[in-house]
């Protein structure tokens, strides 16, 4: 029971590093694309 109890704590918490790192990317991607625009900007 307690071996369940562990693999469940563990599918968890892979899925919220899976989110995590999901989050993390789309974080990284809309903050290059505002360095982008904003040189841009600068350059104009």
């Amino acid at each position: 029971m307690q071996k369940l109890f562990f693999l469940r704590l563990k599918e968890e918490n892979e899925h919220l590093l899976r989110q995590l790192q999901d989050r993390t990317q789309q974080y990284e991607n809309e903050k290059s694309t505002l360095l982008a625009d904003h040189q841009r900007r600068l350059d104009d």
